[in-house]
């Protein structure tokens, strides 16, 4: 997923907190870059659509990218960066 605006992991993870249950979702690879962070969030397959559905409503985040393994995700980001 991208955030529009630069951000840590903790704050990341307090953001979707508000949306998301968080004992079911887990965030890796924080990044930051040209004022966006890039983040890979993990989620149970039965929660997938309805977590894109949600994050995708939110203002200043998007989902870029999905896969069920977090590798496929990391090599997809790096060819965005």
């Amino acid at each position: 997923m991208e955030f529009n605006f630069e951000l840590t992991k903790a704050e990341a993870s307090a953001i979707l907190s508000a949306f998301i249950d968080e004992n079911r979702c887990e965030i890796f690879d924080v990044t930051k870059r040209d004022m966006r962070t890039l983040a890979i969030l993990k989620v149970p397959l039965d929660f997938y659509v309805d977590s894109k559905i949600m994050l995708n409503e939110l203002g200043n985040v998007c989902t870029l990218t999905s896969s069920g393994k977090i590798r496929l995700v990391r090599e997809r980001l790096n060819s965005i960066r």
